[in-house]
């Protein structure tokens, strides 16, 4: 789906993150609840496929993001002393919503039979979609807290950024001054729904997934227009 979907980091460098603080070391309580959920609206969220142009629609979708908090590690995880507050988190994030295609641009799948170059048709057309992520992150403060996470987000057309990718959306859920380490993603799948409102009727489905290169393989489906 996502523009800056996944932020991976070396396995090497990942392994040492996600060490647990040894039995001597200092730990620090975390106050508040381990577990935030928030729901947010996303609209003009432009989505990225393997065209050329890549920006092939235009997403408009209802977020729901649990963050859950780990085990503590050292504070050199979030780029602090190893001695400081950092807790390892899971962000579980799913989307349902629509979607509009951009005439003109490339499809999402290049890879499929027949589709390397191929086009978006005009004129535009409108589907559904739906898809769930999970990302592993590190931050300094112990408690996630749903009440500032906004109702509402517009991308505007724009390519997001941090906080607003899929990946660091998990970092809304934390006030000002929070450190933040390595964002990893994990297991993702997107599925992509077009309903044509004109001849030839004909429903097409793409699914964009960690399962299938990224969408971009023989039998992932395309949305064409």
């Amino acid at each position: 789906m996502l523009r800056v979907k996944i932020t991976t980091i070396a396995a090497a460098a990942a392994a040492v993150l996600a060490t647990a603080l040894p039995a001597a070391a200092l730990t620090i309580p975390a106050a508040g609840p381990a577990t935030a959920t928030a729901t947010t609206r996303v609209s003009l969220d432009p989505d990225n496929g393997h065209g050329t142009p890549s920006e092939w629609a235009l997403d408009a979708m209802t977020r729901t993001v649990t963050v859950t908090r780990g085990a503590q590690v050292p504070g050199t995880a979030c780029g602090l002393a190893a001695g400081a507050a950092c807790w390892r988190y899971t962000s579980s994030l799913s989307d349902n919503g629509t979607f509009t295609t951009r005439p003109g641009a490339g499809t999402p799948n290049q890879a499929c039979a027949g589709c390397n170059g191929l086009k978006i048709k005009t004129p535009a057309v409108t589907g559904y979609l739906y898809g769930a992520y999970q990302v592993t992150f590190y931050a300094s403060s112990g408690s996630p807290q749903a009440r500032l996470v906004p109702a509402g987000h517009d991308d505007h057309g724009l390519v997001p950024s941090a906080p607003y990718t899929s990946t660091t959306w998990g970092e809304l859920f934390f006030p000002a001054g929070t450190h933040f380490g390595v964002f990893t993603g994990g297991a993702y799948s997107w599925t992509y729904t077009a309903v044509p409102d004109r001849g030839p009727f004909r429903v097409e489905q793409w699914v964009d997934s960690s399962a299938n290169n990224d969408g971009n393989s023989l039998h992932a489906g395309n949305i064409t227009g």
